[in-house]
């Protein structure tokens, strides 16, 4: 008969393996969630658009838009998300739905400067023709 020790070990491995497993699952379930919601608002890259460059950690990337789109993400209201390397538009107010199930998504928002720079640099004018 196996001595109490025994059982409380392999009881402990268990409880263990079930909770690495458990967390796997929610981890899958989490990804599925963030893939549907970005799959149901995404806004479709532009085919006969511009590249449009943002930067992602020390990259610099490109995203095809049209002046609609580009005049939306420059006032905040569409932003750039990444899941599994790959780049979409979607609606800004969906941030706070994908951040609820992965605060590390990566989000890409060009209309939020801080006031502080806008201040810093508002007496100089941008040329109309610079794309960034």
């Amino acid at each position: 008969m196996p001595s109490n020790s025994a059982q409380s070990a392999k009881f402990a491995r268990d409880l263990a393996l079930n909770r690495r497993q458990q967390e796997k699952a929610d981890k899958k379930a989490r990804l599925a969630q963030l893939k549907q919601l970005i799959a149901q608002h995404r806004i479709p890259p532009s085919e006969s658009g511009e590249p449009y460059h943002f930067t992602d950690g020390a990259k610099i990337r490109q995203i095809q838009v049209d002046a609609a789109q580009r005049a939306g993400l420059g006032r905040g209201e569409i932003v750039i998300v990444c899941l599994e390397g790959h780049y979409d538009l979607v609606p800004a107010a969906l941030i706070g739905r994908l951040r609820e199930r992965d605060p590390q998504i990566f989000i890409a928002a060009a209309g939020t400067s801080s006031a502080e720079s806008d201040q810093a640099y508002g007496e100089f004018s941008v040329p109309d023709d610079l794309i960034w």
